[in-house]
């Protein structure tokens, strides 16, 4: 079995995919290594790996952090971008805006807001336990200058 396709066996038993629907815009980050970008939100961090190729996010399941998808991203990136998130306040992160009432809600709205500002068309998205809800639920587009979610306590 090829890594690509065991690789492919791994993501389809252990993750939820599915296929965002496009949405119209992240901007130039700064590189930390050789092809490694970096953005911190208010509800969540994103290390982007790769340059080409269709774009992958992944979303870890509650209190993982992104290194849960280490032994698949990095050979992932020679073909596609790849977008790996973590909630703050996991994996060491500094929890910011996660201390107030709301967290999934704004976890949702920094996805969309990612998805946007990246201008990613379509990107699939794989997410393990919490991270395919917050998937499944950043595929639910709000009313223009709304939240699909309410951020109230």
């Amino acid at each position: 079995m090829s890594l690509s396709s065991a690789s492919r066996m791994l993501l389809a038993s252990a993750a939820i995919l599915i296929a965002a629907a496009p949405f119209s815009t992240l901007s130039a980050q700064p590189t930390t290594e050789a092809g490694t970008a970096f953005r911190q939100m208010d509800h969540i961090s994103v290390e982007m790996l790769g340059s080409e190729g269709p774009p992958v996010i992944f979303i870890p399941g509650l209190s993982s952090p992104r290194d849960a998808w280490h032994g698949v991203a990095p050979d992932l990136a020679r073909t596609h971008r790849v977008y790996l998130v973590q909630v703050n306040g996991f994996g060491g992160d500094d929890p910011r805006s996660n201390l107030r009432s709301g967290i999934l809600g704004g976890i949702v709205d920094d996805m969309r807001r990612l998805i946007q500002d990246q201008r990613l068309d379509s990107p699939a998205i794989v997410g393990h336990s919490m991270g395919g809800l917050v998937g499944l639920m950043s595929r639910v587009a709000p009313a223009p200058g709304t939240s699909a979610l309410p951020n109230s306590p």
